[in-house]
């Protein structure tokens, strides 16, 4: 039986894979192997040529990766299925890229029913000092995943075996992990003493493992800052240190920054703000924590219910809509919260309302069901703001937006009243206040709902972002609760600003950017809809000012011609999006994901995920 450790440098380095044939080769012949070490990019290239030798040498091979059926809407059937074809396989190979899936409660006898009947098994985690800081963090599940291991016919691991292969594990140009750094690590949870250890000696790779330790350095920072603060300066200071470590330029960029921010404690979110300002911006992200996802929104807009779509049973889109949470658990997409930014219906019509109730409320019943909510607590997390096409212009009785309360009466009364309706009276839309905020302890996050569309007409769609809104909007800004939340969220039916060139944007919709860049705290990030195509970018009005993250997402259900482009060039799909917002303990970005609505050949839509965006650090 044969064991293999593979342990990278920090830094991915694709060279340092290209030299494991043997591993590939024992994989291949049935022999048990433990892999731990491989990053990302290096695992792609090595899985690439595992699976190449197979085809190759003509052994058939199954290939699982945890995540196809450890997170899954229904991880048991998921993991029954996975038996059944290994069973039925001369041979299968189990690939895990996160190795605290392996340990969360829930997934623990998922995972010791997989493997029982693996007869090849192969771990893939991130990088072996992961590793070691996931001994510290589940000491107890990782010595009954050895136990476990050692009862099984995959052979032997006990966790003195385990100790043995991380200590004889080299990074190239470096001694091996100290053993009784290794005992220290699994049986204490507190990492600290570690670091601040390795800190206060002349050890490399004391202070490379602390760095993995900490989270790649700076996640611990947050409520240890005091304490992690002298141990950074004096070691700086004292030069011991090798300066030229990738990894110890980033901690003595962090004492420098903590010196110069002179905070006693400092949070996580200014700890990332001084960060952007201060250090080497490549230097953080190349060494910065893994992101981990706080939220996810499902973001729709212009969905349009009225004549053109859902009354018309036949038309394809209109099986989209309830076709919606199938194509998200197809790809294990399970948002927190739906956000609807405006034109819900065609016309502002009661009769479209009722129809559109339909559909929210089976979007309610899935969110309760998938995030283990009460129906009342979902209905909270779908947040709708009106459009332009929510204002039913017909049933104005001839009154002009200049007649104000009594327009907005008549235009949006059908839409404040199935928001009522829908929200069961517990959140009412004031049709005399464009502005409401909605906060969320866990996650943390405040969205501010702002109407555009209080004096739109069917002559002029544009809206208005007036100073009296703006004002509105910098004072909910400013409340204890909005201030104290990780993410701040502005949600809005109109452009700011000229899109795709087409010039087209709303009343005052530049100044109000502006003062959202002048803002302290500023909004991090807007989330629009109204121009049926998808976009996400940074409105920074000039240097110096806080720049503004925006996600615009394209037409949720509209016809052919409602949307950009010519029958010539194309035109551009209808679309929903999911923004992931992430943090590393210091840091925030978003990212997101847009879905497309194609047209198959066979005669029907279906929804294929498009490009994702780059990450956008708030």
């Amino acid at each position: 039986m044969t064991h293999y450790i593979v342990n990278p440098p920090i830094r991915d380095d694709l060279d340092y894979y290209r030299n494991d044939d043997d591993i590939i080769e024992n994989i291949l012949s049935g022999q048990s192997t433990i892999v731990l070490g491989l990053r990302r990019s290096g695992k792609t290239s090595f899985l690439y040529r595992v699976q190449r030798k197979a085809l190759k040498d003509g052994k058939p091979t199954l290939f699982f990766d945890s995540r196809d059926f450890l997170i899954s809407s229904d991880p048991a059937e998921e993991a029954r299925q996975a038996i059944l074809k290994i069973r039925a396989s001369p041979k299968s190979l189990i690939l895990v890229d996160e190795v605290d899936i392996l340990f969360q409660q829930e997934n623990s006898a998922i995972w010791q029913q997989l493997l029982a009947n693996f007869r090849n098994h192969v771990a893939v985690m991130t990088c072996a000092s992961v590793f070691l800081y996931e001994l510290a963090q589940y000491p107890s599940a990782i010595r009954e995943f050895f136990e476990n291991c050692y009862r099984h016919p995959i052979g032997p691991l006990s966790k003195d075996e385990a100790f043995d292969l991380l200590s004889q594990s080299k990074r190239r140009d470096t001694s091996p992990i100290p053993a009784q750094l290794i005992e220290e690590i699994w049986s204490s949870g507190d990492r600290l003493p570690i670091i601040l250890q390795a800190l206060g000696e002349k050890n490399v790779n004391r202070v490379e493992l602390a760095v993995s330790l900490a989270g790649v350095g700076v996640s611990i920072l947050s409520g240890l800052a005091p304490k992690v603060k002298g141990a950074l300066i004096a070691a700086a200071h004292r030069n011991q240190l090798d300066p030229d470590l990738p990894e110890v330029k980033f901690l003595i960029t962090l004492g420098a920054i903590l010196e110069k921010n002179e905070k006693a404690v400092i949070a996580g979110k200014v700890l990332g703000d001084v960060i952007r300002e201060s250090a080497d911006s490549t230097q953080v992200s190349a060494i910065s924590p893994n992101w981990k996802r706080c939220a996810r929104i499902l973001h729709l807009s212009d969905l349009h219910f009225g004549p053109h779509c859902i009354e018309k049973p036949e038309n394809a889109i209109s099986r989209q809509f309830f076709r919606l949470k199938f194509v998200l658990e197809k790809d294990s997409i399970f948002p927190d919260f739906v956000v609807i930014t405006g034109d819900l219906s065609w016309s502002g019509h009661p009769n479209e309302y009722t129809i559109a109730e339909i559909f929210l409320e089976e979007l309610a019943s899935w969110l309760a069901k998938i995030r283990k909510l009460s129906k009342r607590a979902a209905r909270r997390r779908i947040l709708i703001l009106p459009g332009n096409h929510d204002a039913a212009w017909s049933l104005t009785n001839g009154l002009k937006p200049e007649d104000t309360g009594e327009w907005v009466h008549y235009a949006l009364s059908p839409f404040a009243n199935f928001v009522n309706k829908f929200h069961r009276g517990e959140i009412i839309w004031d049709l005399e206040h464009p502005c409401q905020k909605r906060c969320f302890k866990q996650p943390s996050i405040a969205f501010i709902l702002i109407s555009t569309s209080h004096f739109v007409t069917k002559e002029n769609p544009k809206g208005e972002f007036g100073n009296n809104v703006q004002d509105l909007v910098v004072e909910l800004l400013e409340k204890t609760d909005v201030k104290r939340a990780l993410f701040r969220i502005c949600l809005f039916h109109h452009n700011l600003r000229s899109f795709h060139n087409e010039g087209i944007t709303i009343k005052d919709g530049e100044s109000a950017l502006l003062r959202f860049a002048l803002c302290k705290p500023a909004p991090d990030l807007i989330l629009h809809g109204h121009v049926h195509q998808g976009e996400t970018d940074v409105f920074q009005p000039r240097k110096g000012l806080n720049k503004i993250p925006y996600s615009a997402v394209g037409s949720f259900g509209v016809r052919s011609k409602e949307r950009p482009g010519d029958e010539t060039r194309g035109r551009v799909d209808n679309e929903f999006a999911i923004v992931d917002l992430e943090t590393d303990g210091t840091g925030r970005r978003f990212v997101t994901q847009f879905y497309r609505l194609r047209y198959s050949p066979a005669g029907d839509w279906q929804w294929e995920a498009g490009s994702k965006s780059r990450p956008f650090i708030l």
